[in-house]
Protein backbone atom coordinates (compact mmCIF):
# COMPACT_ATOMS: atom_id res chain seq x y z
CA UNK A 1 0.00 0.00 0.00
CA UNK A 2 1.57 3.32 -1.39
CA UNK A 3 1.77 6.03 1.18
CA UNK A 4 1.18 8.83 -0.75
CA UNK A 5 -2.03 7.12 -2.59
CA UNK A 6 -3.07 6.08 1.23
CA UNK A 7 -2.82 9.49 2.06
CA UNK A 8 -5.12 10.85 -0.46
CA UNK A 9 -7.72 8.82 0.64
CA UNK A 10 -7.20 9.95 4.52
CA UNK A 11 -7.49 13.49 2.82
CA UNK A 12 -10.83 12.04 1.19
CA UNK A 13 -12.07 11.26 4.50
CA UNK A 14 -10.94 14.55 6.45
CA UNK A 15 -12.62 16.24 3.37
CA UNK A 16 -16.44 14.06 3.83
CA UNK A 17 -16.48 14.31 7.66
CA UNK A 18 -15.87 17.63 7.98
CA UNK A 19 -18.46 18.01 5.00
CA UNK A 20 -20.81 16.28 7.09
CA UNK A 21 -20.53 17.94 9.88
CA UNK A 22 -20.81 21.63 8.70
CA UNK A 23 -23.60 20.87 5.63
CA UNK A 24 -26.41 20.68 8.33
CA UNK A 25 -26.32 24.55 9.13
CA UNK A 26 -27.25 25.24 6.07
CA UNK A 27 -30.09 22.87 5.83
CA UNK A 28 -31.98 23.68 8.74
CA UNK A 29 -34.20 26.28 7.33
CA UNK A 30 -34.91 23.12 4.42
CA UNK A 31 -35.45 21.10 7.40
CA UNK A 32 -38.28 23.03 8.58
CA UNK A 33 -39.75 23.45 5.36
CA UNK A 34 -39.36 19.84 4.86
CA UNK A 35 -40.92 18.78 7.94
CA UNK A 36 -42.99 21.52 9.12
CA UNK A 37 -41.02 21.86 12.65
CA UNK A 38 -39.49 24.86 13.90
CA UNK A 39 -36.05 26.31 14.33
CA UNK A 40 -35.15 24.30 18.06
CA UNK A 41 -36.54 20.91 16.29
CA UNK A 42 -34.39 21.51 12.91
CA UNK A 43 -31.39 22.66 14.82
CA UNK A 44 -31.56 19.44 16.96
CA UNK A 45 -30.38 17.86 13.41
CA UNK A 46 -27.33 20.18 13.50
CA UNK A 47 -26.62 19.39 17.28
CA UNK A 48 -26.66 15.56 16.60
CA UNK A 49 -23.97 15.58 14.08
CA UNK A 50 -21.53 17.64 16.42
CA UNK A 51 -23.15 15.58 19.82
CA UNK A 52 -22.11 12.77 17.58
CA UNK A 53 -18.79 13.72 16.77
CA UNK A 54 -17.53 14.95 20.01
CA UNK A 55 -18.85 11.43 21.81
CA UNK A 56 -16.29 8.79 20.09
CA UNK A 57 -13.77 10.92 20.58
CA UNK A 58 -11.98 9.63 24.04
CA UNK A 59 -12.82 5.81 23.66
CA UNK A 60 -11.66 5.91 20.17
CA UNK A 61 -8.17 6.82 21.72
CA UNK A 62 -8.37 4.00 23.96
CA UNK A 63 -9.55 1.58 20.91
CA UNK A 64 -6.13 2.61 18.90
CA UNK A 65 -4.47 0.73 21.44
CA UNK A 66 -6.53 -2.35 20.59
CA UNK A 67 -7.27 -2.22 17.21
CA UNK A 68 -5.46 -1.32 14.05
CA UNK A 69 -5.88 2.56 12.93
CA UNK A 70 -6.94 1.23 9.58
CA UNK A 71 -9.14 -0.84 10.80
CA UNK A 72 -10.81 2.62 12.55
CA UNK A 73 -10.92 4.41 9.29
CA UNK A 74 -12.25 1.65 7.38
CA UNK A 75 -15.01 2.17 10.30
CA UNK A 76 -15.56 5.48 10.32
CA UNK A 77 -16.20 5.25 6.79
CA UNK A 78 -19.09 3.33 6.71
CA UNK A 79 -20.77 4.33 9.56
CA UNK A 80 -20.25 7.63 7.63
CA UNK A 81 -22.44 5.71 4.40
CA UNK A 82 -25.06 4.36 7.10
CA UNK A 83 -25.60 7.91 8.74
CA UNK A 84 -25.59 9.43 5.37
CA UNK A 85 -27.77 7.36 4.19
CA UNK A 86 -30.17 7.40 7.07
CA UNK A 87 -30.24 10.65 6.56
CA UNK A 88 -31.27 10.85 2.62
CA UNK A 89 -34.04 8.91 3.33
CA UNK A 90 -35.30 10.16 6.94
CA UNK A 91 -39.33 10.44 6.58
CA UNK A 92 -39.06 11.96 10.29
CA UNK A 93 -37.22 14.59 12.14
CA UNK A 94 -36.07 11.71 14.41
CA UNK A 95 -34.86 9.26 11.79
CA UNK A 96 -33.16 12.49 10.19
CA UNK A 97 -31.52 13.22 14.12
CA UNK A 98 -30.32 9.49 14.20
CA UNK A 99 -28.95 9.83 10.37
CA UNK A 100 -27.04 13.02 11.49
CA UNK A 101 -25.48 11.66 15.00
CA UNK A 102 -24.24 8.75 13.07
CA UNK A 103 -23.04 10.61 10.46
CA UNK A 104 -21.15 12.78 13.32
CA UNK A 105 -19.93 10.03 14.54
CA UNK A 106 -17.55 9.16 12.06
CA UNK A 107 -16.12 12.25 11.95
CA UNK A 108 -15.53 11.70 15.95
CA UNK A 109 -14.01 8.26 14.88
CA UNK A 110 -11.99 9.86 11.74
CA UNK A 111 -10.64 12.51 13.11
CA UNK A 112 -8.37 11.07 16.38
CA UNK A 113 -7.44 8.34 13.69
CA UNK A 114 -6.63 10.11 10.84
CA UNK A 115 -4.49 12.51 12.37
CA UNK A 116 -2.78 9.33 14.27
CA UNK A 117 -1.99 7.73 11.35
CA UNK A 118 -0.70 10.70 9.39
CA UNK A 119 1.55 11.25 12.10
CA UNK A 120 2.65 7.42 11.64
CA UNK A 121 2.63 7.57 7.93
CA UNK A 122 5.12 10.82 7.82
CA UNK A 123 7.38 11.05 10.93
CA UNK A 124 9.94 13.28 9.52
CA UNK A 125 7.06 15.45 7.95
CA UNK A 126 4.50 15.56 10.54
CA UNK A 127 3.64 18.84 10.76
CA UNK A 128 3.61 19.70 6.73
CA UNK A 129 1.75 16.67 6.38
CA UNK A 130 -0.92 17.48 9.27
CA UNK A 131 -1.52 20.63 7.91
CA UNK A 132 -2.67 19.23 4.39
CA UNK A 133 -4.61 16.76 6.02
CA UNK A 134 -6.51 19.85 7.98
CA UNK A 135 -6.54 21.40 4.49
CA UNK A 136 -8.97 18.98 3.51
CA UNK A 137 -11.39 19.31 6.20
CA UNK A 138 -11.19 22.81 5.88
CA UNK A 139 -12.08 23.23 2.22
CA UNK A 140 -14.98 20.48 3.52
CA UNK A 141 -16.12 23.39 5.76
CA UNK A 142 -15.89 26.57 2.90
CA UNK A 143 -17.98 25.17 0.12
CA UNK A 144 -20.55 23.52 2.85
CA UNK A 145 -23.17 26.51 2.17
CA UNK A 146 -22.18 26.78 -1.68
CA UNK A 147 -23.02 23.18 -2.33
CA UNK A 148 -25.90 22.86 -0.37
CA UNK A 149 -27.12 26.28 -2.60
CA UNK A 150 -26.62 24.37 -5.55
CA UNK A 151 -28.25 21.12 -4.64
CA UNK A 152 -31.33 22.84 -3.01
CA UNK A 153 -31.45 25.53 -5.84
CA UNK A 154 -33.44 26.13 -8.79
CA UNK A 155 -29.62 25.69 -11.06
CA UNK A 156 -30.47 21.80 -11.63
CA UNK A 157 -33.29 19.77 -12.44
CA UNK A 158 -33.08 17.03 -10.10
CA UNK A 159 -36.08 15.22 -10.82
CA UNK A 160 -34.71 12.57 -12.72
CA UNK A 161 -32.10 11.64 -10.25
CA UNK A 162 -34.48 11.85 -7.40
CA UNK A 163 -37.20 9.80 -9.34
CA UNK A 164 -34.31 6.91 -10.27
CA UNK A 165 -32.78 6.67 -6.48
CA UNK A 166 -36.89 6.52 -5.22
CA UNK A 167 -36.47 9.64 -3.44
CA UNK A 168 -39.57 12.99 -3.22
CA UNK A 169 -38.92 15.07 -6.36
CA UNK A 170 -39.54 18.14 -4.66
CA UNK A 171 -36.36 17.23 -1.53
CA UNK A 172 -32.92 17.63 -3.94
CA UNK A 173 -31.05 18.19 -0.21
CA UNK A 174 -31.42 14.18 0.02
CA UNK A 175 -28.93 14.15 -2.89
CA UNK A 176 -26.11 16.03 -0.44
CA UNK A 177 -26.75 12.99 1.94
CA UNK A 178 -26.81 10.29 -1.04
CA UNK A 179 -23.44 11.89 -2.31
CA UNK A 180 -22.08 11.59 1.54
CA UNK A 181 -22.96 8.06 1.32
CA UNK A 182 -21.67 7.24 -1.80
CA UNK A 183 -18.43 9.46 -1.07
CA UNK A 184 -17.65 7.05 2.45
CA UNK A 185 -18.42 3.91 0.48
CA UNK A 186 -16.09 5.05 -2.44
CA UNK A 187 -13.60 6.17 0.07
CA UNK A 188 -13.83 2.63 2.01
CA UNK A 189 -13.15 0.99 -0.67
CA UNK A 190 -10.65 2.91 -2.56
CA UNK A 191 -8.62 2.71 1.05
CA UNK A 192 -8.73 -1.49 1.03
CA UNK A 193 -7.44 -1.49 -2.73
CA UNK A 194 -4.96 0.71 -2.07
Amino acid sequence: MSRSRLFGALCGYAFLVNFTRVVMAPLVSVFIATFGVGEGTAGLVASAAWIGSALPRIPTGYLLTKVSRLTVVFSAGLVLAVGASVAAVAWSVPLLILGAGLAGLSSGLYFVTGNTLVSELFPSRVGRMIGIHGTANQIAAAIAAPVVTLAVGSFVDWTPVLAALGLPADEPWRLVFVALAAGGLLTTAATVVL
